[in-house]
């Protein structure tokens, strides 16, 4: 039976593929990913399914597992703080086999490493004029960002320890907006801060325990992010960078990201098999999917004019880059050479 559900899976994804958007209407604009070589993605899916066995399925975005509500213990912190950064947590087939970030040309599927990137390094966010990007990657176990210069190739770190930071985007008037995590009474908590350029410290945009995920609109003056404030719940919320007002609730979901000129996100959210992209106002309004997708579909993200929307797809422990417009139309597979997950266009 699943071997007959992959194979009309497959057909359908074939389908997409030749009946998709044309290559030539796609945006240029480099997409940063995380990837794996075919070979890596090949053992990394094989150890995966011998450790699937009667298990829940794979889902690379996946929180960790905790006894609390939503907090990990401190003894988990390593696995935590990768988890909230790559969404593979301490799972033993990426610690053996971990991506790296690249560049994606979109129109000829071509990925090139970033040699500036070292470790498991994570894209986050263009700058407004992407001439800069986010990223994050681990220093002594704890993720941190850090800012690359794509036309000079320069890096400089953005934060450092004691807490860790493994998501960020870029805040209004050259401030950045970050998750922050740290210990409190043997416990992990997660908040959302902005470093403001004039302020040693950063300053408190949410309460925790658990938030994480941020993304900025492209004037930096509203931060999306999720919260999960009891297991297996996690919502969308909203609120503006300056400002003192509560966070506004928008819907359930998680993969935020802000798409485009205007203020659209798009979002992943659970169905009743898998997860579906879906689009919404910054207001919370026009909630409604994008496409009628039947795979797994996580982790999306715009191209710089907010018409073409970016995701990855999870079949068979495999990670492939799909694109779609931003109607919901014109489905084609982007990349399948190898695993590639995180998108940031």
């Amino acid at each position: 039976m699943r071997a007959w559900a992959s194979g009309l899976v497959a057909l359908v994804s074939v389908a997409c593929a030749l009946q998709g958007v044309p290559v030539s209407e796609i945006p240029e604009a480099p997409i940063a990913v995380v990837y794996r070589s075919p070979e890596d993605s090949r053992r990394h899916a094989e150890i995966l399914a011998e450790a699937d066995e009667g298990a829940q399925s794979y889902r690379p975005d996946a929180p960790l597992p905790t006894q609390e509500e939503g907090i990990a213990r401190v003894k988990d912190i390593a696995g935590y703080m990768k988890s909230v950064m790559t969404g593979v947590a301490s799972e033993p087939a990426s610690r053996r086999f971990p991506g790296r970030m690249g560049w994606l040309d979109p129109r000829s599927s071509r990925i090139e490493s970033v040699a500036q990137a070292w470790g498991e390094a994570v894209p986050q966010a263009w700058s407004p004029d992407r001439s800069r990007l986010l990223f994050t990657t681990l220093v002594d176990k704890f993720a941190q960002l850090f800012e690359l210069d794509v036309t000079s190739g320069e890096v400089r770190p953005i934060t450092r320890g004691p807490d860790a930071h493994p998501a960020g985007c870029y805040g209004p008037n050259g401030s950045y907006v970050m998750m922050s995590a740290r210990v409190v009474n043997d416990e992990i908590q997660g908040q959302i801060e902005i470093l403001e350029p004039a302020s040693p410290q950063p300053r408190a945009l949410s309460s925790g325990p658990r938030d994480f995920a941020p993304t900025c609109s492209r004037d930096g003056s509203v931060v999306v992010y999720v919260a999960a404030p009891s297991r297996g719940v996690e919502w969308v919320l909203a609120r503006d960078t300056t400002g003192s007002e509560e966070p506004r609730r928008l819907g359930p979901g998680r993969d935020p990201r802000f798409c485009g000129p205007a203020n659209w996100l798009v979002y992943s959210a659970p169905i009743q098999r898998g997860t579906r992209i879906w689009r919404m106002r910054a207001d919370g309004t026009g909630r409604s999917p994008i496409g009628h997708g039947v795979l797994d579909e996580v982790s999306p993200a715009c191209s710089p004019d907010g018409d073409m929307v970016v995701y990855t797809v999870i079949e068979d422990f495999r990670e492939t880059l799909y694109v779609r417009r931003f109607d919901g139309t014109g489905d084609r597979i982007l990349y399948a050479d190898s695993d590639a997950s995180h998108p940031v266009w």
